[in-house]
């Protein structure tokens, strides 16, 4: 049985999570893994909720938003995410802790807040963040038919910066600008040198350009 592993994807919108998030748990499976693939603001009640007040205007104030990001991360986990992972399955999700501590402190609250209030939850064993050039980010949202609050003008560009700027140990960053396939050929290459997915035993590899 494949040891349990928690790899999330993060980035500034229009950098590719939800495409690569996808294309990474494919991967896997076609590599032998049981995989969950999921997503915040998850599928459960408090999501929903989310989703509809991200396209209300005016938008609730930063900290009661990020409270319901944070209540739907505790059932999120509960519900889902800790099951997998205790079954053995590999969970591949969209998005988590650490869009919270990005999008909550970009709108002026304190980071050190947003960080006590998730300091309860699993953290990721991985975590990927889509990193294309900001103009790159900026096509794509305006190809978009309609747009939420936080992908709009100097919110959009702070969140970029904070995810530009974030380190952590367990964390990588890989442009998302071109073929998506080479992307992808890349993401799974870094996540292999991070220790988090067993060598691929059919999946051609690209080297990265320097």
């Amino acid at each position: 049985m494949p040891i349990p592993q928690f790899i999330v994807f993060e980035g500034p919108d229009g950098s590719g999570t939800t495409f690569h998030a996808k294309r990474f748990a494919e991967r896997l499976r076609e590599d032998g893994r049981d995989v969950l693939l999921t997503c915040e603001p998850s599928e459960g009640p408090i999501g929903g909720t989310i989703r509809s007040a991200l396209n209300t205007t005016p938008l609730p104030p930063p900290d009661s938003l990020q409270l319901l990001f944070t209540a739907d991360r505790a059932d999120h986990l509960a519900r889902e995410i800790i099951p997998a992972l205790n079954a053995g399955t590999t969970v591949v999700c969209d998005r988590f802790i650490l869009s919270t501590i990005i999008y909550g402190s970009s709108q002026g609250l304190s980071k050190e807040w947003l960080e006590t209030l998730n300091r309860q939850f699993r953290e990721p064993d991985l975590t990927i963040v889509t990193l294309p050039p900001y103009s790159v980010c900026r096509e794509r949202l305006e190809r978009r038919a309609e747009n939420d609050h936080f992908e709009e003008g100097k919110l959009a560009k702070r969140i970029y910066d904070a995810y530009e700027q974030y380190e952590s140990e367990k964390l990588f960053k890989i442009d998302t600008n071109g073929d998506k396939e080479e992307v992808s050929d890349r993401i799974w290459q870094h996540a292999h040198s991070f220790g988090s997915v067993q060598p691929p035993s059919s999946v051609p590899l690209h080297q990265e350009q320097e």
